[in-house]
């Protein structure tokens, strides 16, 4: 999310998995990972901006977490969301803590859990999803993922997730519900 100020070019650390590494591979892949991302039309003066959007973004049910410890004990899941942008485009939110279940962990009774968003700079901003483990003495990152907010579309999506290493996570995801409206 650099466009806002008016970067070109930006070089970040290859070698750390943190967070804007994270969201630079996911920003990149939007466009099947060729390299090169345009600044939004209203950035460049081509076009106007795009109206703000609520996203309301509802946590079904997770799948198929892997549990890497040798240990016996069974994941107790949560899912973070995480929406990052420039601006008030910024805000943290996370589930309640499913108990024993990283095979197929619901959400709310199986209603899910509903988050709302509201984002001013759509073209530019990120959703990420971090599913975790939490135990009484840590919380440790299960998978993650990340979406270019106009890449998201309305209806039921399966959100595979990713490790810390970036690989993919065999059959693992979040189901979720999107829903886009323009205020």
């Amino acid at each position: 999310n650099y466009f806002p100020s008016g970067c070109q070019l930006v070089a970040l650390n290859f070698q750390t998995g943190d967070n804007p590494m994270w969201l630079n591979f996911w920003r990149f892949r939007e466009n099947n990972s060729t390299g090169y991302v345009l600044k939004p039309p209203y950035m460049r003066g081509t076009a106007p901006k795009l109206l703000p959007i609520r996203l309301t973004v509802v946590i079904l049910s997770l799948q198929r977490l892997p549990n890497k410890t040798a240990s016996s004990d069974i994941l107790d899941p949560f899912v973070q969301i995480e929406l990052t942008g420039p601006g008030k485009d910024v805000e943290i939110t996370r589930t309640a803590t499913v108990t024993d279940n990283g095979f197929n962990a619901v959400f709310g009774g199986g209603r899910g859990e509903a988050f709302e968003f509201d984002t001013q700079e759509r073209e530019v901003s990120m959703l990420k999803i971090s599913v975790f483990d939490e135990d009484p003495m840590q919380v440790t990152l299960v998978g993650q993922s990340a979406l270019p907010i106009t890449a998201i579309r309305p209806g039921y999506r399966h959100v595979a997730l990713h490790d810390v290493s970036n690989g993919a996570i065999r059959y693992a995801g979040v189901l979720a519900k999107f829903a886009i409206e323009y205020i």
